[in-house]
């Protein structure tokens, strides 16, 4: 009887031993190796300013159905196109370079054009 309390309590004692985490000697100080290269680009890298964010567009076009006659030197077509804005308030929306557009549309109200440096361009109301 007395080996079989023995043996319970070292078996006892043995768990609790074991479920106790081994103390870990403070962690030494960690270094890393750099050429001296790779160290002076993140010096560079780190002193120069950040660049700023591309703007969003204020508008895209998403698709664009031509019709174009061509009659000697003269081309004459319709071309309806759909997009998206982004903003609210109006925006130039680019369309075209080196032709002239006479007339725009939107669910029949007139476009107002505007060309600029041989660009056509429609200027878009956004409502968001």
């Amino acid at each position: 009887m007395t080996s079989v309390k023995i043996v319970a309590i070292v078996l006892g004692l043995a768990s609790v031993a074991a479920a106790q985490t081994p103390v870990r000697p403070a962690d030494a100080a960690r270094g890393v190796t750099l050429s001296l290269a790779e160290y002076n680009r993140l010096l560079d890298q780190a002193a120069r300013a950040p660049q700023p964010a591309a703007a969003a567009p204020a508008a895209v076009l998403g698709a664009a159905d031509l019709r174009v006659r061509v009659d000697g030197d003269t081309a004459r077509g319709a071309f309806s196109v759909t997009g998206e804005t982004f903003r609210s308030g109006v925006d130039r929306v680019h369309l075209l370079s080196g032709a002239t557009l006479t007339a725009a549309t939107a669910t029949a109200q007139p476009v107002p054009l505007v060309i600029d440096r041989g660009n056509q361009f429609a200027l878009v109301s956004g409502q968001l």
